[in-house]
């Protein structure tokens, strides 16, 4: 998901282009009407009148000016009130000529006077569009902005005094601080020196303050670079800006997506390592970020998902799943115990062999057979020789190494 820097980005890029420029057309394409929607339940059939509704109010109306909070950008309009959009998952908003082709992922178009104009893309149609009188009708929850004034210390330490939960998960909850994602936080959490599973509660005022330090700088580094344009998954999708250009705080990251390489703190010496808080996976150092007092106990490794075999019949099913369906008759006689053990090792993050979907660790040896493929062949077609080749691999195990590491 865009989040802060990346959102700010894009409203940076966007504000001396749209600014004082009147709405000439709004036009929300067939089968993305739920951009629309007041609700997240909101019924289907009431997408299509709120679409029409949400074009007609938006037709005519001069852009005043654009801002942001968390990652809403917010769009004042010369009759008081405020168009409010939200990216969602894959969301770009894009600044086109007014004759530029529909992309395949466009939901909605923005016909700007004098030419040019917006483009809305979003690949799993999650974004959100609203006209209200005041933004915060739209977002009633929401903390302060993570960059604003009202992000202080004080204010971060009275959030976190009321929860026990994990501080990785606190940071997360938009109530705390809007605009800060998975990325940031772990960013955030090494910058600060704090183990991303300390209760938030036992962080205390002197380490909130250091944390609320941390997550400005994170932050800050993500809006110089321009963002992040990290493709995380092959699927194709990747944040760029209004203007298509990647952000270039990829590589940048001290801890995110960097499993298994050397810590970048100097002098550390340790290796970064992944885990799962709140289901969201977290990129740490465990040698130099640690819980007041140096105590405590990371949860599990992040569990591997073990290869189907025999009469295995569900994926990520743990132990005690594994357990009932191995009593219900669910695994051939014979095997059934060895399927429940295997499970009950999955769980905790001990896989048994090397043929999990995302992994146990590929070593170097197999990473180069899968480069040398890659030389000659296209991704799929490589995945797909390497899958024959070794047979403790999947096919979608390579894929994944290819669009993580490879490209």
């Amino acid at each position: 998901m865009p989040e802060l820097p990346e959102v700010e980005t894009i409203r940076a890029g966007l504000a001396p282009r749209v600014e004082g420029r009147r709405i000439e057309r709004v036009a929300i394409h067939e089968g993305a009407e739920r951009l629309a929607r007041h609700r997240e339940r909101a019924p289907a059939s009431e997408y299509a009148p709120q679409a029409r509704r949400l074009e007609e109010q938006l037709t005519g109306r001069r852009v005043e000016g654009l801002g942001r909070h968390g990652k809403h950008l917010i769009a004042r309009l010369d009759d008081g009130r405020a168009w409010v959009l939200h990216l969602g998952m894959t969301g770009l908003l894009l600044y086109r000529p007014s004759d530029a082709a529909r992309a395949r992922f466009e939901r909605a178009r923005v016909d700007l006077d004098g030419g040019n104009g917006l483009r809305f893309e979003d690949m799993r149609n999650f974004g959100r569009w609203a006209v209200a009188a005041d933004p915060r009708e739209v977002f009633p929850n929401l903390g302060p902005d993570a960059l604003s004034d009202g992000f202080t210390a004080d204010w971060l330490h009275g959030a976190l005094a009321r929860r026990g939960s994990p501080v990785k998960t606190a940071l997360l909850d938009q109530r705390v601080a809007a605009g800060v994602g998975n990325l940031y936080a772990d960013e955030a959490l090494w910058l600060a020196r704090i183990a991303p599973w300390t209760p938030s509660n036992g962080l205390g005022a002197e380490r909130a303050g250091r944390l609320r330090d941390a997550v400005l700088r994170a932050l800050r580094e993500g809006v110089e670079a321009g963002g992040n344009s990290f493709e995380e998954q092959p699927n194709g999708y990747r944040y760029v800006d209004a203007f298509g250009k990647d952000g270039s705080h990829h590589g940048r990251e001290h801890v995110f997506l960097r499993e298994d390489k050397p810590c970048r703190r100097s002098g550390c010496g340790g290796r970064v390592a992944l885990t799962r808080i709140g289901g969201r996976r977290t990129f740490y150092c465990p040698a130099c970020q640690t819980t007041p007092g140096g105590g405590g106990q990371p949860p599990p490794p992040a569990p591997r998902r073990p290869r189907p075999s025999g009469g295995a019949t569900r994926r990520g099913q743990g132990a005690e799943a594994a357990r009932r369906e191995g009593a219900r008759g669910g695994v051939a006689p014979g095997k059934r115990e060895g399927w429940i053990a295997s499970k009950r090792r999955a769980a905790a993050g001990r896989s048994e062999a090397p043929g999990t979907a995302y992994g146990s660790r590929w070593t170097a040896e197999e990473r180069a057979a899968l480069r040398a493929l890659l030389a000659t062949h296209g991704p799929a077609e490589a995945a797909r020789r390497f899958a024959e080749a070794h047979p403790h691999r999947t096919e979608a195990a390579a894929r994944y190494q290819i669009g993580r590491h490879l490209q």
